[in-house]
């Protein structure tokens, strides 16, 4: 169950960027909120835009295999948990030539209608402004942006339970990583990331 949510979760991921490739109007994830604290760029001893080469030397983590979807030039580590009692499961690393871009925390499987999740959405909304949300069929997708960093809580219904995660992407990596794929991927015809 947990790897084919986790493949759904990438494919969603894979959604993002095609979003960004119409004009930012027509989807509400393009958009920045600056009007509470800064969104976290960390986790531990991992921080956003963190060379790989410092990430080896401080960190206890194991690449994993390409998957379908992966960028070009991207590298995917997992870690532990930073503790045993943690709430966390697995903490997965995004590097994107040498720097990284992405950070997902994956939580532990809460069971249906337990108040977690939006417990976190009141305490952030009140730390880092109002959320934008996006609706999928069993997929929630709740995100802050102070346009540095986005934060995304996602969570997934299925047989009784919530996987939920918490992601949070370097926005100008994340955007120069969009716009070579988009220009890759359409041989260069599109104008996105382009003024």
């Amino acid at each position: 169950m947990w790897q084919s949510l986790r493949c759904r979760r990438f494919f969603i991921a894979i959604l993002f960027v095609s979003a960004l490739s119409l004009p930012s109007n027509s989807f509400a994830i393009h958009a920045i909120i600056k009007d509470g604290e800064a969104v976290p760029r960390s986790y531990g001893e991992v921080r956003l835009g963190m060379s790989l080469e410092t990430f080896l030397a401080t960190t206890a983590a194991k690449e994993e295999s390409p998957v379908i979807g992966q960028f070009a030039d991207e590298h995917r580590y997992e870690m532990a948990p930073l503790s045993s009692s943690s709430e966390i499961l697995s903490i997965v690393c995004d590097f994107y030539r040498g720097k990284l871009f992405r950070i997902e925390l994956n939580y532990r499987p809460i069971k249906t209608g337990d108040a977690i999740i939006q417990a976190k959405v009141d305490e952030w909304t009140s730390r880092f402004g109002e959320p934008r949300v996006n609706n999928f069929p069993e997929v929630l997708l709740v995100f802050w942006d102070d346009g540095a960093t986005r934060m995304i809580l996602q969570s997934d219904e299925s047989e009784g339970l919530i996987i939920h995660s918490v992601t949070y992407l370097d926005d100008d990596l994340f955007h120069l990583i969009s716009r070579e794929r988009v220009q890759r991927e359409t041989a260069g015809q599109s104008s996105y990331g382009r003024r």
